[in-house]
Parts: C-alpha cells; structure tokens; sequence
C-alpha cells in the first residue's frame, strides 16, 4: 500500500484523589484513548452480484452489458459456483481476470475509540486488615482489526464501517476487583493464642460483565466470496426469557441477509455469560525454634466452584480474535465451553485446592 500510515494512538486521562483518615485513599479516573491509523483490511477482486436470471440463451446483463459468461436458461446469474466467473477482474478482463482469485489490500484507515470510568478504593494495613477495590466501567468501539492480513479482507468492500462495532475480544463493560488481606490478632488466652493467632486470609474477588461474540450468516450471501459475514438481525430482543446454557440465543431473532447483501447486524454485539471468580488463600506460619518456622498455606481457586460459561459457538484461538457462532451451525445458541475465570482465556473453571507445608530454617 503506497503512503502506509503506522498505527498511532491518542490518550488522555483525569483524576481525582482524596485521602480520608489515615487509612483510606478513594479516587476516580476518566480514561480514554483514540487510535488512528489502524490496520484493517478489504477485498479488492470479489465477486459481482448480478441480479436476474439467464435469458433464453443463458445471458445475464449487468449495467445494461452483458457479461462476459452464461449460465443455463432462467438460473440465477450469481451463485457461489461462478464466483470466479463474477469477480471484477474477470468482468473487466476475462482472458486475464480468470487468474486472479482473492486480492486483499491492507488499509491503514481504520479508527478506534476507547472511554472508561475507573473508581478505586484503597485501605492501607490497620488493625490487621487492608484492602483494594476498584471497579472499571468502559466501552471500545473500533473498525473491523485486521490480525492476520490475507486475500479476503476483514470488511465488505469499499464499505469498513458497516461492521464497526464493539471491540472484538477487549470490550468489557464491567469489572469489579476486590483484593482483601486480614490477619488474626494475637489473642491473650494460651489456647487461642497457639491456634487462632496469625492467621493470613486473602480473598481475590472479580466479577465481570457480559462476554460478547458475534453471529455469522455461515453462508456467502453476498455472493461476493467476502468470508464471515453477518446475518439480518429481525427481532430486538434476540435473547430467550429463561436463558439456560442450552438455549443462550433465539435463532428466530435472526434470518439470512437478501442475495446480494451483508446483514444489518454488526459484529461482536451479542451478549454471552459474565464471570464470577472468587479466590482464596489462608495461611499461617508457625515458629517452634528460633530461626526455624513452619509455613501452612492453603489456595482455593473458583472456591464456590461457580461455573463460568463462555459465549455460544466457537471459542477464539490463534487463528481467530473473538467468540462467533454461525447461524448455520446445528447447535446454535448452545453453550459448549467454560473459561477459566481466573484469567479468561483458557478451558476450565472448576475448583482447585492446593495445600502447601514450607520448613524455613
């Protein structure tokens, strides 16, 4: 791409800080950012949609021309088996355009945006207890992102804010974190002394807001050989009264797009499950000789052993930037895989306890 732009990125912040007490710091923060110059991407050979059927000798007419091919007597002009045939070199071309497939640019327009609220509260270490708080509320907007520049675009041709929409895989609405660390007192009676005495609790709490992830025709609708494309959202309300992990998602509020269009819904706007992870570690140390302490801990994971549902469909991988669920698929608006709530990215969410006895000498 001649005249390439690298990705710059703007940001700006306020705070407000107040102390109260001795032991209390609360403060509020407006965060925001914007980035020019982002990396998407567009498909610069796709297929043609050519309205209407073959006439008696199987010629189809676009613009008032006909086109360089046929097709049998009242078919369609356009189908998913004469992509080839309708891509605009081919058109233009057909002698020459019939060896080129798939052409992708690199486009250096894309724009993102990024606001949050971000409040906290911190307790320094009294009476054995201190503590942090913070809780986030933000939104990211951004053009189609192009992880993997390839043949196929990643936004219909000549048209990249048509599926601008939540940032695929770090838009979080909500989070809420609660860090807490509270150590037992020293008792004065011998028997709760030895037993009550110095115990270490460290409670982890995060609770996150909705995962979204996107719906996909699962079919060339279009017929422009453009992939993931979106279907028609037909209903407001896509979600079922009772949401159960086998019944996230109606597909009656959606329905395939016209032949020869994208559907009117944009991507990464569906919501999935939230996350509920609470953690928690307990420890103590015991010391018989001088120099010499025994150290017992114990770490519990998802300690409720609470189950974190991901979004319906597909989960991401290497090859992919955010949850997606094809209307086509069998199991549409089913559930299949959990997350790991400690750090959302891997399977897994069931509880997990470790104990540990340390000998320090």
């Amino acid at each position: 791409m001649k005249d390439f732009q690298p990705v710059s990125m703007n940001q700006w912040n306020f705070s407000i800080q107040r102390q109260i007490g001795q032991d209390w710091l609360l403060s509020a923060s407006y965060l925001g950012n914007s980035t020019i110059h982002m990396i998407s991407g567009e498909q610069q050979n796709p297929g043609v949609f050519i309205p209407g059927v073959g006439d008696a000798n199987g010629n189809c007419t676009f613009n008032g021309q006909t086109v360089p091919f046929s097709v049998a007597s009242g078919a369609r002009c356009s189908t998913v088996t004469n992509t080839q045939s309708r891509r605009v070199l081919s058109l233009l071309n057909p002698a020459q355009g019939r060896f080129y497939s798939d052409i992708g640019t690199i486009d250096d327009g894309g724009t993102a945006s990024y606001q949050g609220l971000f409040l906290s509260a911190q307790k320094r270490l009294s009476r054995g207890v201190s503590a942090s708080a913070n809780y986030t509320w933000s939104h990211c907007i951004s053009d189609p992102y192009n992880q993997n520049p390839g043949a196929g675009g990643v936004a219909p041709p000549n048209n990249r804010r048509q599926w601008r929409s939540n940032c695929v895989g770090i838009d979080l609405r909500q989070q809420f974190v609660l860090n807490t660390v509270a150590t037992t007192p020293q008792f004065s009676n011998r028997v709760l002394r030895l037993l009550g005495s110095h115990w270490q609790f460290a409670p982890i709490l995060n609770i996150r807001s909705d995962t979204f992830f996107s719906v996909y025709a699962g079919t060339d609708r279009a017929l422009t050989n453009v992939g993931n494309q979106s279907p028609n959202l037909v209903r407001l309300n896509p979600y079922p009264r009772h949401q159960t992990v086998d019944h996230w998602i109606d597909a009656s509020a959606f329905a395939p797009a016209a032949p020869g269009t994208y559907g009117n819904l944009g991507r990464n706007n569906m919501k999935g499950p939230g996350v509920f992870q609470l953690d928690m570690a307990l420890s103590r140390n015991f010391t018989f000789k001088e120099g010499q302490t025994i150290q017992l801990r114990a770490e519990a994971f998802n300690l409720p052993n609470h189950l974190n549902p991901f979004a319906p469909g597909a989960a991401p991988n290497a090859g992919q930037t955010g949850a997606f669920v094809n209307l086509t698929a069998p199991n549409f608006g089913q559930i299949t895989n959990d997350i790991s709530g400690t750090n959302g990215l891997t399977a897994g969410d069931y509880r997990v306890i470790q104990l540990a006895l340390k000998l320090l000498f």
